[in-house]
């Protein structure tokens, strides 16, 4: 029997282009890695889902959908369920931006994942993410893993506040590169840093992103 938490997790998936990893629906739908182990083990027994070589030792593979995925989507959204596509040097960017967009919906406001496909041409700089809050505005969110010049970040900062940016939060792999990364880039007001897992703390346990600022 499909549960609440089961569509959920499928709807997630489909927001997400059709796939998904333990490593995050340990940190998201599970208390841990057992529960989200058990769990979907049934799914893929059941057939709605599968796992799929990423050809990296960690995460060795992704959760994709299975072949009665398609059946049951069609029952109850009356879609087809999304057909995963990712490289194996995307996997890392892709786990933190799941991760991200997951606990950002739940504080107050809307949540954009943006794609360079959908999104080019409305945006001077295409953001990983965009929240927007009544009361703090847009705030974009960038899933950073590796640096990139001074003149290039300069360039991205001009870009995200013509597109009405109140701040530019960059999200790194640990606590170690946030701080490289605040030493890195060029000093600005509108810039804040975290790591991915002070970002699912924080918002787990006080409601609030909690970032840090340059100056």
């Amino acid at each position: 029997m499909i549960t609440k938490r089961d569509l959920e997790i499928l709807i997630f998936m489909q927001e997400n282009g059709g796939k998904t990893f333990m490593e995050v629906l340990e940190k998201t739908f599970f208390e841990g890695r057992a529960g989200a182990k058990r769990r979907i083990q049934i799914l893929i027994n059941d057939g709605l889902l599968k796992r799929r070589p990423t050809g990296l030792l960690k995460p060795a593979n992704m959760i994709v959908f299975g072949e009665n995925a398609r059946e049951s989507f069609y029952q109850m959204w009356g879609v087809e369920p999304k057909r995963a596509k990712l490289s194996s040097v995307m996997v890392r960017h892709e786990m933190s931006q799941q991760l991200a967009h997951y606990w950002l919906n739940k504080l107050d406001g809307t949540v954009k994942r943006t794609t360079i496909n959908q999104d080019f041409g409305k945006f001077h700089h295409v953001p990983d993410l965009i929240w927007e809050n009544e009361r703090l505005g847009q705030i974009f969110f960038e899933i950073e893993l590796n640096k990139k010049t001074n003149k290039r970040y300069l360039d991205i900062f001009t870009k995200s506040e013509k597109d009405g940016a109140r701040n530019i939060i960059y999200i790194l792999a640990s606590e170690k590169d946030r701080d490289s990364y605040m030493e890195h880039l060029p000093k600005a007001s509108i810039l804040k840093f975290i790591s991915i897992d002070e970002l699912v703390h924080n918002i787990k346990t006080t409601g609030k992103i909690n970032a840090k600022s340059q100056i």
